[in-house]
């Protein structure tokens, strides 16, 4: 898509850019001047514009309007070395995500380092329990015979005890 173009006096431009509010523009408006008005990617447009005036010494930029400010002919070809908005755009995302990975990184590190030193201290253990203080599987010597039973006083049925009466209710008591 070519961008439109229109070529005027320079006392007429000149007025309009004064009107405008667009100061600077009345020096380079000297000899013929053809005025280019574009939307979209400026980069590459102005690429476009500064292959054309290399391929075509007749043209010859002599500035520009960039969001209502006057650039200068350097400025315009500074703007033509710009790489196109995508490229730009993609190369921005891909910094913030290295940049997000290298923090997500710095954050798990400690937590990695740890447990590889925990898992080592585990190896190591496995094999020399006196590494961490006694730590470890703990052998117990089993005892061959059942710990002894609670012995229970036995009451034959002919052996009696009498009974009193207390407020708590009847009890066996030894007289």
């Amino acid at each position: 898509m070519r961008p439109p173009y229109a070529v005027a006096k320079n006392t007429l431009a000149a007025l309009a850019a004064k009107d405008a509010g667009i100061e600077g523009v009345e020096e380079t408006l000297t000899g013929p001047t053809a005025f280019a008005f574009i939307s979209g990617d400026i980069a590459k447009v102005t690429k476009g514009c500064a292959t054309f005036a290399k391929a075509h010494p007749f043209l010859v930029i002599k500035g520009g309007v960039l969001e209502g400010k006057f650039l200068d002919a350097k400025a315009v070809l500074r703007l033509a070395d710009l790489e196109s908005r995508e490229v730009l755009l993609s190369k921005m995302a891909g910094a913030m995500k290295g940049s997000l990975s290298k923090a997500i990184a710095t954050i798990a590190a400690p937590m990695s380092k740890g447990t590889r030193l925990f898992g080592a201290l585990q190896d190591k253990a496995a094999g020399d329990p006196s590494i961490i203080g006694g730590a470890g599987p703990r052998h117990r010597p089993r005892t061959t015979t059942p710990p002894p039973a609670m012995s229970r006083p036995t009451i034959r049925p002919t052996e009696q005890r009498p009974l009193r009466n207390t407020r708590r209710g009847l009890t066996a008591c030894d007289s």
